[in-house]
């Protein structure tokens, strides 16, 4: 998981990883939800996880909470931030689009949001969206 926090980093400067060992080994849907459980001891949004067996690795960011709790409501206007190799924005391929619920869900260990750019909606890694002021 070196190369996902390395990349996080980029993109959220105060990720932390945590490391954990659960006490059996349990269904994705009951990893998932153990997850969320830990976030309020945590105090931060996890942004992915990974599980293999009763092992269990979060990545998770103190400012993505407090970012998400504070303006991430329906209807906010919001911008996908499209980004090179490098970690460059790309201006071009960046666009504006609507948060279309402002609960937050994974895909595949991914923190995800539904935002739609005009054509419907689909999820976005909760980390190339960014809100933008009302």
């Amino acid at each position: 998981m070196n190369g996902i926090i390395d990349t996080l980093e980029k993109y959220v400067p105060d990720v932390i990883s945590a490391k954990l060992t659960l006490d059996k080994v349990l269904a994705r849907a009951d990893v998932e939800k153990k997850v969320l459980d830990m976030e309020p001891i945590l105090g931060g949004m996890v942004l992915h996880y990974s599980s293999s067996g009763r092992k269990l690795e979060l990545l998770y960011s103190p400012s993505m909470k407090k970012r998400w709790d504070e303006k991430g409501i329906a209807g906010s206007k919001v911008r996908y931030i499209q980004r090179d190799v490098k970690g460059n924005i790309i201006e071009d391929m960046c666009r504006e689009g609507v948060l279309m619920s402002g609960g937050t869900f994974f895909v595949s260990c991914d923190r995800c949001v539904s935002v739609s750019f005009g054509s419907g909606s689909e999820a976005y890694d909760i980390t190339t969206i960014e809100i933008l002021e009302q």
